[in-house]
Parts: C-alpha cells; structure tokens; sequence
C-alpha cells in the first residue's frame, strides 16, 4: 500500500496485477538506493552520502 500511495507508477503496476503477493523485480537499482527510498517513503526524510546521491536521485524518478 506504502508504494502505491508515494507513487502512481506502482499503483498502475498493482491495479494491472492484482496478485495478493506480487513480487518486484528491478533491474540496476541498487539495494542501498532501495533501502534509502523505502526509508524516506516510511520517515519522509533519508541522509544519503554524496557518492551515492547521483544513483538515489536516478533511482527515485
């Protein structure tokens, strides 16, 4: 519900697969991004250290 509440691409991807559990796979997205977007999507606020910022700003559009 989180995902498809902080984005209408996920909430697209639910309503086309209305699988109880789905899984996600995506591809090139690291996990330390993933781990700083779920954060911020649950605190609405992330540290990133600039060397990764680059690749959590790409990740997150």
């Amino acid at each position: 519900m989180l995902l498809s509440a902080c984005s209408t691409y996920f909430r697209d991807l639910f309503k086309e697969n209305p699988c109880q559990h789905p899984v996600i796979i995506s591809r090139d997205v690291k996990f330390d991004d993933l781990v700083a977007l779920v954060d911020f999507m649950y605190h609405g606020e992330v540290n990133v250290v600039r060397e990764q910022l680059s690749s959590f700003l790409t990740t997150a559009e």
